[in-house]
């Protein structure tokens, strides 16, 4: 298998493309960039859960580093819903509440809360 920049710009999960993706979403997102670190309890030692906040924005990040998927009972403050904007695997579509969730093996995602109207 060939690797360089060139064959990794034409995949879209490429290693080198979820950097670009995650160096992105950092500079468009101010929880990202400057917010508070948090880490969101939970009973799982082979993930870590952290939100990041500034003002009224906010991140969640959840990570699995085990080889088999995980499910982990999240201690969140707010059970409001959350939408995905970034994940290493198929994107969930809908908004999802966060008290349970769901990771699948070295997955790496990434929440915001969608906004109360």
């Amino acid at each position: 298998k060939t690797r360089n920049v060139a064959a990794q710009l034409k995949q879209r999960d490429s290693l080198l493309n979820v950097y670009r993706q995650l160096i992105s979403l950092r500079h468009q997102s101010i929880a990202l960039r400057r917010g508070e670190f948090s880490v969101v309890e939970q009973a799982n030692p082979e993930c870590l859960v952290y939100q990041r906040s500034f003002g009224k924005k906010c991140m969640l990040v959840a990570l699995n580093f085990s080889r088999q998927p995980q499910t982990l009972a999240l201690d969140l403050p707010d059970e409001g819903m959350w939408s995905e904007v970034f994940s290493t695997h198929a994107p969930r579509k809908k908004p999802v509440s966060l008290v349970t969730l769901h990771l699948e093996a070295c997955q790496a995602v990434l929440f915001e809360p969608v906004s109360k109207k």
